[in-house]
């Protein structure tokens, strides 16, 4: 039975055959959370559960209780539809971007009323209504409240899937109404073998699936664009210089590594450093298979014997993130942590 799903995803066996389940059974929860880190696969998972519901073979199961063809066949008129982004009964509700360009903080309740105008009219489809959330902690409160209420008088055949890192950062009374699965990342193992399945030497395989932290979207954005992780061990190497430069190097250091950017660039550069700071106490104390920066190993080495506390210096970049998260000017909060 399990051959009717192509999965394409890595890791994750639990969930996806619970998943499975539900799908055979129709035991669908009214709403799903997925809740785990970052690039994880949990909205790769997402879409292709939505894609195996509204997948002509999976009609044809509904009707005569037989699997005759894999669901989510890619050939089907609806799935044709879903691959362009114009398949009526799903939805995707993502931050808007403003007249810059950017991304808007929030989720707003205009577009979760919206949503619900939509999922409240019939079906273009005949078939379920299916709606993302990527993220879903993004949500103003009032969009949450508005969902909220929605989830207290759901409309038939709708299923609602959020998805965030946390279940702290959603409102209670939505994560009461949820079914909860929680993704973790995925065995570096797990990863190389798809890299060396899909073509990546050893080499290479071993160095993405070590740098990616059990992301398996990150290693395979890497993989399909070698120049983009060409540019990010480059700039890993320029933020692991600023262990061993002067104050004053510093200074012209950080200015060069944050420039114009905004925030989230700046939370990047941050994350590099912590990622340095770990496998620097993993060589130290534990052992090296686990350090992400492998190509850095051998500097790494030599800098885990300066007279150095990387465990305090590791809970001041943590503090950091937070000063990041509240708009303190980035260039401040890094001088603060290097200087």
């Amino acid at each position: 039975m399990t051959k009717s799903f192509n999965w394409s995803v890595v890791g994750h066996t639990k969930i996806l055959d619970f998943l499975q389940t539900n799908i055979l059974n129709q035991t669908f929860a009214q709403s799903y959370l997925f809740v785990g880190p970052k690039k994880v696969g949990k909205t790769s998972v997402a879409k292709k559960f939505s894609q195996f519901l509204i997948c002509d073979n999976y009609s044809e199961y509904l009707k005569n209780g037989k699997v005759k063809k894999p669901f989510a066949c890619g050939e089907c008129s609806a799935c044709q539809m879903f691959k362009k982004g114009i398949y009526a009964d799903y939805y995707l509700v993502e931050r808007e971007r403003n007249d810059k360009g950017l991304l808007k903080k929030n989720i707003s309740i205009k577009q979760i009323r919206d949503l619900q105008s939509s999922l409240s009219k019939r079906s273009f489809q005949n078939s379920y209504k299916i709606v993302i959330i990527p993220e879903a902690e993004a949500m103003s409160l009032e969009a949450s409240n508005s969902l909220l209420k929605f989830l207290e008088e759901p409309t038939a055949k709708t299923i609602i899937i959020l998805i965030s890192q946390n279940t702290n950062i959603i409102l209670p009374t939505i994560v009461s109404r949820c079914q909860i699965l929680n993704f973790s990342p995925v065995p570096r193992e797990n990863i190389f073998d798809y890299l060396v399945d899909q073509g990546a030497n050893r080499s290479l395989a071993l160095e993405l699936s070590a740098i990616s932290q059990g992301r398996i979207t990150v290693a395979l954005k890497y993989f399909n664009h070698l120049d983009l992780y060409l540019e990010h061990k480059q700039k890993i190497q320029e933020v692991f210089k600023l262990f061993t430069s002067s104050n004053s190097e510093k200074f012209q250091m950080i200015d060069t590594l944050l420039g114009k950017s905004g925030v989230d660039s700046a939370k990047k550069v941050l994350d590099i450093f912590i990622s340095i700071l770990r496998d620097v106490e993993l060589l130290k104390y534990y052992n090296d298979k686990y350090i992400s920066n492998i190509f850095l190993r051998e500097e790494m080495q030599a800098l885990k014997d300066l007279d150095f506390n990387f465990n305090q210096k590791l809970q001041s970049a943590e503090k950091s993130k937070l000063y990041l998260e509240q708009n303190i000017n980035p260039k401040l909060v890094f001088e603060n942590l290097f200087i």
